[in-house]
């Protein structure tokens, strides 16, 4: 591996770390925090926005996996790449669709149902939701959260 590529390596494990960081220092907030509200120019809708800030870790995992491989395409550096790639597209996956496993889920996010179950609880009738999208947001009361809890 050349000079060059041990320099990119170095900027991109720098830009990963820093993320990391900056993620992590906002992992605690609250549900009320401002770091879960959705931004002026997101153009998607509020729920792709909770959708995007719960899959943030299985993301980042395979970004590292996709720069690593693109940066030092030696063989063992694109079977981690491959590995990492491997762990977070099922992590990703299970995320989007069930909202498990909770420990990847930032604390705020983690009472917001998955896309199956949001299509489950929407299909039954249960509760009034303010959008028919698989993916939009869905704000639960005591009473009508699916589960009852």
């Amino acid at each position: 591996m050349g000079i060059v590529q041990w320099v990119a390596l170095l900027i991109f494990a720098v830009a990963i770390l820093g993320g990391a960081i900056i993620h992590g220092s906002r992992w605690n907030a609250s549900p009320d925090d401002p770091v879960y509200s959705v931004p002026d120019g997101w153009p998607w809708k509020e729920g792709t926005w909770y959708l995007w800030r719960r899959t943030l870790v299985p993301l980042v995992l395979s970004g590292v996996a996709i720069g690593a491989g693109a940066v030092a395409p030696e063989r063992w550096v694109v079977g981690v790449a491959v590995v990492f790639f491997g762990v977070a597209l099922p992590l990703f996956v299970s995320i989007a669709l069930f909202n498990r496993p909770r420990l990847l889920v930032p604390p705020g996010l983690r009472d917001r149902p998955g896309l199956i179950a949001r299509r489950r609880w929407v299909a039954s009738g249960r509760g009034r939701v303010r959008t028919a999208s698989v993916t939009g947001v869905c704000h639960f009361t005591s009473e009508t959260r699916p589960g009852g809890h």
